[in-house]
């Protein structure tokens, strides 16, 4: 390349040049401001976090309460050699459990509730051979069905349990006693030891001379209700009408609430 065709491709590239080098520059200043401007971001929180003075305060409150409510699953399992059969017989004894608690004992419909139904088939292995071979073969079908009670009466509580069982229910789950709404409870207990963290922090303020700004964090443990709960899953044959229904005793359980208060003081 000679030198006036040097001299030509210099000059087509110059404005080239020109503009990398413009680019480079805003970046530059654009990069140079967002850093600064995050130092100062940076130093404004640390002075924040650094300058705060906390004190933090709990309070507690807690009431025995007793259960207004029982709630008790009962289950009908039955077994047959067919489909229909097996479901024939479920069905007609679970509906005479349902139609007693309605009609006899006063339960409203809204507290029966069906929680579970299943079909299974039934398997039994069968050797056909001296060597321990064999299949599985179908021998029947399993139904189960499973219902739901709330009692708001607990003198009827041994009442369901022994009517049920007398009318072909073979199968108790869990007795549960519990509050229906404990959300009541829980809001006056909360207010209660939210107004003792106050005092406390009142009073904590006059002691070591400094004043209560404003609240900075706040955070509320409400303890778990374990109520009274009968044994596990109980399987039992029909009970005789003559058959004296249990006494239930539903006890009282403790209610607990606790939260802690942060001031930012001066």
């Amino acid at each position: 390349m000679d030198k006036d065709q040097q001299n030509n491709w210099q000059e087509k590239l110059a404005p080239l040049f020109g503009a990398l080098t413009l680019l480079l520059i805003v970046t530059s200043a654009v990069m140079a401001v967002e850093f600064f401007n995050g130092l100062k971001e940076n130093r404004f929180i640390g002075r924040n976090m650094e300058f705060r003075n906390e004190i933090t305060v709990s309070g507690e409150a807690d009431r025995f309460v007793q259960p207004d409510l029982a709630v008790v699953s009962l289950g009908v399992r039955n077994e047959a050699d067919t489909v229909e059969a097996a479901m024939t017989e479920n069905t007609e004894r679970m509906n005479r459990v349902i139609e007693a608690m309605r009609s006899e004992l006063g339960i409203p419909e809204k507290d029966l509730k069906t929680t579970q139904l299943n079909l299974s088939p039934r398997y039994e292995w069968r050797e056909t051979r001296d060597n321990g071979s064999g299949e599985r073969v179908l021998v029947g079908y399993e139904v189960s069905q499973s219902l739901q009670i709330k009692i708001r009466d607990f003198d009827q509580v041994g009442q369901v349990m022994q009517q049920a069982g007398s009318l072909g229910a073979n199968q108790v789950g869990d007795l549960v006693f519990t509050l229906e709404d404990e959300t009541a409870v829980k809001e006056e207990l909360r207010a209660e030891a939210i107004a003792q963290a106050q005092a406390k922090a009142e009073t904590l303020a006059d002691q070591i001379g400094v004043k209560l700004v404003r609240i900075t964090g706040f955070r509320e443990d409400l303890s778990a209700i374990n109520w009274p709960r009968a044994a596990g899953n109980v399987a039992y044959d029909s009970v005789a009408e003559s058959v004296p229904a249990p006494s239930i005793q539903p006890g009282e359980n403790k209610v607990e609430v606790s939260v802690s208060i942060t001031y930012e003081i001066n």
